[in-house]
C-alpha cells in the first residue's frame, strides 16, 4: 500500500510541476522539472533510472510529460466539456485552472514610456516592462503627468482587471492584449 501511495505522490507533484499547455502539440515541448529533477536521487538511482543515457532520459520526459497532458487536458474537458455542453461555463474554467496554477491577486510594474505620460483617454495602451501590453476598455480618464509612473493592476469581479498609477486612487478597467 505504501508504494502505491508514493507512486500517486509523485505522479500528482509531477502533475503539479508542469505547466498548463492548451494543445497535445505542445506536449513535445519540454517540462519545467524533468524527472532527474523531481525525483528524490536515492529514488532515482534505485528506480534504476540513473543508468539511463541522457537521449534515453529525454525520450522518458517527453514521453512522461505528454502522457500528463493528454490526462490533463481531459480532467479539465471532463469538468468542462467543449462546444455547446461548455456554454457559460467559462468560469469554471478558470477556476480549474487555479487548481494548477498559483497566480497573483496583483502586479506592481514600470510602464515603458515614449514620451512623458499623462494618462489615459478611454483608448489608453499600457506597455509594460514585463513585456504585457494592456489596453483600456472602459472609457474613464485620469489626467497625471509623469515621467516614470509604476502601475499596479488588479484582479476585478467577473474576470476583470484594473489598472492605477502606484499610490494614486483613480483606475481605469483594462485587459491583457499581450
Amino acid at each position: 500500500m505504501k508504494k502505491t501511495t508514493g507512486n500517486y505522490l509523485f505522479l500528482s507533484m509531477l502533475f503539479l510541476a508542469l505547466p498548463i499547455c492548451s494543445s497535445a502539440q505542445e506536449s513535445e515541448t519540454k517540462p519545467l522539472k524533468e524527472i532527474q529533477q523531481l525525483m528524490p536521487p536515492g529514488e532515482f538511482r534505485d528506480a534504476g533510472l540513473d543508468k539511463l543515457t541522457p537521449e534515453e532520459l529525454d525520450v522518458l520526459n517527453k514521453w512522461l510529460y505528454g502522457y500528463i497532458e493528454v490526462q490533463r487536458k481531459a480532467a479539465v474537458d471532463e469538468i468542462v466539456p467543449e462546444g455547446e455542453k461548455g456554454f457559460g461555463l467559462e468560469l469554471v474554467k478558470e477556476e480549474v485552472v487555479k487548481l494548477f496554477r498559483d497566480t497573483p491577486d496583483e502586479i506592481e510594474c514600470a510602464l515603458i514610456m515614449e514620451g512623458k505620460f499623462s494618462g489615459w483617454d478611454g483608448e489608453a495602451v499600457f506597455k509594460l516592462e514585463n513585456g504585457q501590453i494592456w489596453k483600456q476598455v472602459d472609457k474613464s480618464s485620469y489626467y497625471y503627468p509623469t515621467s516614470s509612473p509604476v502601475v499596479v493592476i488588479r484582479k476585478g469581479a467577473f474576470g476583470s482587471y484594473f489598472l492605477s498609477i502606484k499610490g494614486k486612487g483613480s483606475k481605469c478597467k483594462v485587459v491583457r492584449i499581450k
